[in-house]
């Protein structure tokens, strides 16, 4: 069987049909994952998806991947692919090895303060650090002058997202 026949299309009900496809046949998995980098750019951000599903859905079939989807995600250039990976780290970045960890810091980061990078890049990487200074208030300070720095520029969702964590870092660091 070939994983790409499963995606022929970017509807939802084809996501999530591989999705089941994938929860019930948990050894494709890393072919699925492999499809998510992959240098077809429609194909990676298909299986992207159906990756991101699975996490949604059954978090442990993918968390024991985290940190090769990390190495991959950190080199990828596939926009799709980053958008649906990226959001695996929202909740499991303390999954990281301490050296990846560091290594995500710093790319949420880059991501947040490039005015270039895709807008849902930047505000999946400002949540990104803001559950990250969650377990590490030191960075707290830091993402609240760049979210203030960056604000103005700023899209529509830019400014939503950058105004709901200013109200929590605000009322965190006040304390």
């Amino acid at each position: 069987m070939k994983l790409e026949d499963l995606l022929p299309d970017t509807l939802r009900a084809t996501a999530d049909s591989a999705a089941r496809f994938i929860i019930d046949n948990p050894t494709f998995f890393e072919e699925m994952l492999d499809l998510a980098f992959s240098n077809d750019r429609s194909m990676g951000m298909r299986a992207s998806r159906v990756v991101l599903l699975c996490y949604l859905q059954i978090p442990d079939l993918v968390k024991p991947h985290l940190s090769d989807i990390f190495d991959r995600l950190y080199i990828t250039d596939n926009s799709s692919t980053i958008r649906n990976m990226i959001q695996l780290f929202q909740d499991e970045a303390q999954l990281l090895d301490e050296k990846r960890f560091g290594k995500l810091i710093q790319f949420c980061f880059n991501l947040l303060e490039s005015p270039n990078a895709e807008i849902a890049h930047r505000v999946l990487a400002m949540q990104v650090l803001y559950n990250i200074s969650n377990q590490i208030p030191d960075f707290k300070g830091e993402l609240k002058s760049i979210i203030e720095l960056n604000f103005e520029e700023g899209t529509a969702a830019f400014k939503s997202r950058g105004n709901h964590i200013l109200k929590k870092l605000n009322k965190e660091i006040m304390r």
